[in-house]
């Protein structure tokens, strides 16, 4: 009898823990970065990791793809799909989701926001006081904005200022798997015209990220986009935005409505826009249905919340919560380390160099892009500039901000040679 006991003893321990372990929610990341594997596995999630090959670089079959990402999904009972890349991934994550009865955006409306061209569309319909001339195909007065109607990292945008400029376009194959996306989840016609041609703005470059959940639209932030002077080059993104809380409040109600107006729901996404106080005029430049991986220490060094934590949350059909002013910082900002050439890496930050900056800002993150031996042009960027590092700082207003940056700068060695005398 005491065997008996003891052997359903051990049996009701055994389930109960069962039940514990698969109570911990299974989340699949296609397409994960270092940095998002470390930014997740903060947070109380079982992850798989998936690594998709480089959809724009080849042919791939859309179902075939989505074929083994399910089968991988259902195999490890995987309970929320979630990804970054704008590219392809998030329409592709929320096709595998809607496949496997999870929760996720609708594909249409997360495509709609992608296509360049059906986003304006849509904003022309819903908010056409934030929308600028625009047409597919280059049929604007000159001078005017020419980009494709999909890219990514600004790549191939361009100021067009005559007839007689050259605009360059991705390879035809760039296309390829995105319209096999378009053609499966949305009712866009098909067409061979990839260029997009839009008025110029001007202003102060900022980008809204929120999300939605249940229909109802967000805020997480408003940051700054800070630009090299005389370029399209990220120089620094900075939290919170230096605009003043009326013009943030304009900004936030341009997204609730177009967001509202094409159905995007359980998810975080991001718009980046133009402030011109000139015209006091507020333009939407692109929308982009994913998260702002750059910016999820930022609100959290403000604010308290990681927006990763939002965006893991929403996938696995939890309520979001967001904290407000309750972080260590006042303001925080993502520094951009760029080079305007060609060159090779040489040298990139030791571990120990890194442990010095975090022993004095234990809030830093420091990121290298390259390798030593590898050359700036190895790696896919925006046509003008190469991004070869960041540093993510807080402080307790913009001089303590840029007086960590410098010293961290300082500390941190990140050696560039040109493509030339590297090869003497």
């Amino acid at each position: 009898m005491i065997r008996f006991c003891w052997a359903l003893f051990i049996l009701c321990l055994s389930l109960l823990a069962a039940h514990f372990v698969r109570q911990e929610k299974r989340v699949l990341i296609l397409a994960p970065s270092k940095y998002e594997e470390s930014v997740a596995e903060r947070f109380a999630y079982k992850y798989y990791f998936y690594y998709l090959p480089e959809l724009s670089a080849a042919h791939y079959s859309l179902p075939d793809i989505v074929n083994q990402v399910c089968s991988f999904a259902r195999e490890h009972q995987i309970d929320a799909i979630l990804c970054k890349e704008d590219y392809a991934g998030a329409a592709l994550a929320a096709i595998c989701a809607k496949e496997l009865g999870l929760v996720a955006p609708d594909p249409t409306s997360i495509l709609t926001c992608s296509h360049k061209y059906y986003a304006r569309c849509a904003q022309k319909r819903s908010v056409p006081e934030a929308c600028p001339a625009f047409s597919l195909g280059v049929h604007l007065p000159f001078p005017c904005f020419v980009k494709p109607i999909k890219s990514s990292f600004s790549r191939y945008a361009q100021v067009v200022n005559s007839r007689d400029d050259e605009i360059t376009m991705p390879p035809a194959s760039y296309f390829d798997f995105f319209d096999q996306l378009i053609a499966y989840a949305t009712p866009f016609p098909h067409s061979e015209e990839r260029k997009l041609c839009e008025g110029l703005l001007e202003g102060i470059q900022l980008t809204w990220e929120g999300y939605v959940y249940k229909g109802e639209v967000s805020t997480i932030g408003i940051v700054d986009s800070i630009m090299y002077p005389g370029t399209f080059s990220f120089q620094r993104f900075q939290y919170p935005s230096s605009l003043p809380q009326d013009i943030q409040r304009r900004i936030e109600a341009v997204a609730t409505t177009f967001l509202t107006h094409v159905g995007l729901d359980n998810t975080v996404c991001n718009i980046e826009l133009m402030y011109d106080p000139q015209k006091d005029l507020v333009s939407i430049i692109e929308i982009n249905p994913r998260i702002a991986m750059q910016f999820c220490d930022l609100y959290e060094k403000v604010d308290g919340t990681n927006s990763y934590e939002i965006a893991l949350a929403i996938a696995t059909g939890a309520k979001p919560e967001m904290k407000k002013n309750e972080g260590a910082f006042r303001v925080a900002a993502s520094f951009v380390l760029r080079h305007f050439e060609d060159a090779v890496v040489t040298k990139v930050p030791s571990k120990e160099e890194i442990a010095v900056v975090k022993s004095h800002f234990p809030e830093a993150i420091v990121m290298a892009d390259y390798r030593p031996g590898q050359k700036l042009s190895s790696s896919v960027q925006d046509g003008v500039s190469f991004r070869y590092g960041v540093i993510h700082l807080g402080g307790q207003d913009e001089d303590d901000l840029f007086a960590r940056y410098e010293e961290c700068t300082k500390a941190l060695t990140f050696t560039l040679e040109p493509i030339n005398a590297n090869l003497r």
